[in-house]
């Protein structure tokens, strides 16, 4: 049973300070690079990702989460663009909160471009004197990849980049680097949600909390996400295949209209399972925030969803989700 102490503890200013507050999230990166695609995956908007065009300037597209308002930048990456934002920094570099580098992994041809790119980034962002996290998203990093010379080049060009870009960011600044691709929207979903739950550790801890109840509600592996499919938590076993997992995961939600649905058994490793998902609410005073719980189990033992679901919100309902991110 995981310790309630081990939560932060809700402040009585919490609910109100942090009500409607925006957080200025920047996603940059070269022309092509896939920054649109990223956040259209995030959005599960899969249907236009293959009739998107070079995005003008900058786009903002807003999403409420945990009562903020996370604004999204995409940054359009033609030169000229790239150009317009380094020459007025204040504008377009100030109060960052997260900085998203997206690097096309599939285009050796450009990368010591993104690489001077990042540093220009990099600096424009210390000359603002802002806390920041910077992520660096290796993106194109498909699946299916048979040749093995492709994938030597994958990783020269993945090191390539890191060999400098490391260098560049200040101590003080926290760094993460994800592998996504559109392919797997899920990697592209924890991509984006492990930096905006885990600055206090809230999506580690969610994340042993699930690995906490497995044994006690006979669940084998375990997502837990706000209603618009942010990840707050994830349980997968060493021996499961996660990224087979991936992809009958977000199949599965493709068409998550219902409180609960169950996905038909599938095999792995020989071994049948089934994954069963469910809407639950959080309440805490006057507000109520909506999550979606997914597990998967053995064809043979149900998990006791609605149990697990009480305890999950006697677990939350003193945690400050209006102050985790």
């Amino acid at each position: 049973h995981r310790d309630l102490h081990s939560f932060p503890t809700r402040r009585s200013s919490d609910l109100g300070s942090h009500m409607e507050q925006e957080k200025k999230i920047a996603i940059v990166g070269l022309s092509n690079a896939g920054k649109t695609s990223i956040i259209k995956s995030l959005l599960q908007e899969f249907e236009i990702l293959g009739h998107l065009k070079p995005t003008m300037g900058v786009e903002h597209q807003q999403i409420s989460l945990f009562g903020l308002n996370l604004i999204f930048w995409d940054f359009g990456g033609q030169e000229s663009y790239r150009k317009r934002y380094l020459t007025s920094i204040d504008r377009y570099f100030s109060e960052i909160y997260l900085l998203y580098f997206v690097v096309d992994i599939q285009d050796a041809e450009n990368l010591d471009e993104s690489i001077k790119y990042f540093e220009e980034i990099i600096n424009a962002i210390k000359s603002q004197n802002v806390q920041i996290r910077v992520n660096i998203l290796f993106h194109k990093w498909d699946p299916v990849v048979i040749d093995p010379e492709e994938k030597r080049i994958r990783e020269e060009n993945k090191m390539r980049f890191l060999d400098k870009a490391l260098m560049l960011i200040p101590e003080e600044i926290p760094a993460q680097i994800f592998e996504t691709s559109i392919y797997q929207p899920l990697k592209i979903i924890n991509a984006i949600s492990l930096p905006l739950f885990n600055r206090e550790g809230f999506h580690d801890q969610m994340s042993q909390l699930l690995r906490d109840l497995a044994e006690r509600y006979q669940f084998l592996f375990g997502i837990i996400f706000t209603e618009n499919f942010f990840e707050i938590g994830r349980f997968f076993p060493k021996n499961a295949i996660e990224d087979s997992l991936r992809d009958i995961i977000m199949g599965f939600f493709d068409n998550f209209k219902s409180t609960i649905q169950f996905h038909p058994f599938f095999t792995l490793d020989c071994k049948t399972y089934r994954l069963i998902a469910s809407k639950f609410t959080i309440s805490q005073r006057n507000r109520e925030f909506p999550m979606i719980l997914a597990l998967g189990y053995n064809d043979r033992i149900e998990p006791k969803m609605a149990d697990l679901q009480v305890e999950l919100n006697k677990l939350l309902q003193n945690v400050p989700l209006t102050s985790i991110i």
